[in-house]
């Protein structure tokens, strides 16, 4: 989950002229409302990945399937055959991928914890 995971579903009971209904805000309105009641500092998320690379591969699946949670991340993934992707390896001295650097600075090389990865978005987005 999210930054915000507890509040995607939010209850409440609104009044409409005579008639009382229950509105519940989930999915994209509920990570909008969220971002509003609890703003989030601005994410960058790199990337560097190689060509074939089966933990990469991985990552990318698991990034996909939160980043709506996160709409304070941008993402970027450098692929290390390009001048950018190997400026950024040697820079981190990332020698295993995938190399994950969040706002800078590496997080992990050679594969992640998506439980470790969550906590470090959390960290960054606070």
């Amino acid at each position: 989950m999210g930054y915000c995971g507890k509040l995607l579903m939010y209850t409440s009971w609104v009044r409409i002229p005579h008639v009382y209904m229950q509105s519940v805000l989930t999915g994209d309105l509920g990570n909008r409302l969220c971002a509003i009641i609890n703003p989030m500092k601005p994410v960058m998320l790199e990337l560097v990945s190689a060509p074939r690379c089966t933990h990469c591969a991985a990552f990318e699946e698991f990034w996909h399937s939160i980043e709506k949670e996160w709409p304070n991340v941008t993402y970027k993934n450098h692929d290390i055959t390009t001048p950018d992707g190997q400026a950024l390896a040697a820079k981190h001295m990332i020698l295993a991928s995938p190399g994950t650097i969040i706002n800078g600075e590496l997080h992990a090389t050679g594969g992640f914890n998506k439980e470790t990865f969550v906590t470090a978005l959390k960290t960054a987005s606070q």
